[in-house]
């Protein structure tokens, strides 16, 4: 299967590096030593305002790859491996017992051999 890239991808990505590019840019601001409180105060309100904006952009990125993913079929996929996983998983149970019982039928004969011998 092609990946295509995400349609909004790159807008996504524009809008993050904006956020971070802001977010550089107060926390410049507050270092500077010269600030009075009220502009150290307004400065941190902008911090916590582009903190709580990015949170919620990394959410809405989420919202986009699970949309992505289920237009690519992709749970569909995942369910066929699944199920595929358990049929091995079942074949695989079914061998052990099939090795169990010929583990008992060799100790069976085993027994029938001793006493054939002990005759």
């Amino acid at each position: 299967m092609a990946k295509k890239p995400m349609s909004n991808w790159g807008t996504w990505q524009q809008a993050r590096n904006t956020l971070v590019t802001s977010l550089g840019m107060n926390m410049d601001a507050l270092n500077d030593s010269a600030l009075a409180s009220a502009e150290r105060t307004q400065l941190g309100k902008n911090i916590e305002r582009t903190l709580a904006d990015m949170q919620e952009h990394a959410l809405n990125g989420l919202r986009m790859l699970d949309l992505e993913a289920a237009d690519a079929n992709l749970a569909a996929l995942i369910t066929a491996q699944s199920k595929e996983a358990k049929r091995e998983a079942d074949r695989i149970k079914n061998a052990t017992k099939d090795v169990q019982k010929l583990t008992k039928l060799v100790g069976k004969l085993t027994e029938l051999v001793g006493l054939f011998g002990g005759l």
